[in-house]
């Protein structure tokens, strides 16, 4: 099963490269927590993480369409390994926000 089942498409990301592996907490928003399933949602998170692992890292922002629905998601991470690693932020930082893009 994957995110084409539900009508969603991931978007090229603009920037091609990246360290973010949205691997941290995930923080989901009301909107999306409204309008999309808990299979869904885990399904999206997923897609993203493998992206993340199949290049080696990405860009902070993960997009996704679903014409069907006129939904548009953004899927943001905050801080990269190497920021994690080197000990430039807390732990509390690192999390990504999954959410409408009308939320933004």
């Amino acid at each position: 099963m994957d995110i084409s089942e539900f009508g969603w498409v991931r978007k090229a990301q603009e920037v091609k490269e990246g360290d973010y592996w949205f691997d941290g907490k995930l923080l989901v928003t009301r909107g999306v927590q409204a309008k999309l399933s808990t299979l869904e949602v885990y399904l999206l998170v997923v897609n993203a993480m493998y992206l993340a692992h199949k290049q080696n890292g990405c860009d902070y922002l993960v997009v996704f369409i679903n014409e069907k629905r006129n939904l548009k998601l953004f899927f943001i991470d905050q801080v990269t390994k190497t920021e994690l690693a080197n000990g430039d932020h807390p732990e509390e930082h690192h999390y990504a926000t999954l959410m409408l893009a009308s939320e933004y």
